[in-house]
């Protein structure tokens, strides 16, 4: 996979916000789905949206085996509306090793780092 894929042809892309001139935005049914998602009352109907999303993704043409998460928060200290997230990690068949310092540069330039303040 492409980290900055140039096509909107991505094979893992499981929808995107269109909206036509004269149409609004919730007749878009993947807007529907998050808005769904991220307003959902109950943990049931939370579960029910989150499968839809599997489902989805499990209808794109590059499905790869990993994990696939979704989650809702409200980050208070910043928002206080909801958010959804989304988040897909692949398996990787092969591991890196690393061998010198060299390389570990060069292989943690896409890791996830937190600072605490």
């Amino acid at each position: 996979m492409d980290r900055h894929p140039k096509s909107e042809q991505v094979p893992t892309k499981i929808g995107r916000f269109i909206v036509e001139p004269g149409h609004e935005l919730d007749s878009n049914p993947n807007y529907n789905l998050f808005h769904q998602t991220r307003f959902a009352d109950t943990k049931e109907l939370f579960n029910e949206c989150s499968e839809q999303f599997v489902r989805t993704y499990l209808d794109t043409s590059a499905v790869r085996g990993g994990v696939f998460l979704v989650a809702s928060a409200v980050p208070k200290k910043y928002f206080d509306d909801s958010f959804v997230f989304i988040m897909k990690c692949d398996f990787e068949q092969k591991v890196a090793s690393i061998a010198d310092t060299s390389t570990l540069i060069r292989k943690v330039e896409m890791a996830i780092t937190t600072k605490k303040k």
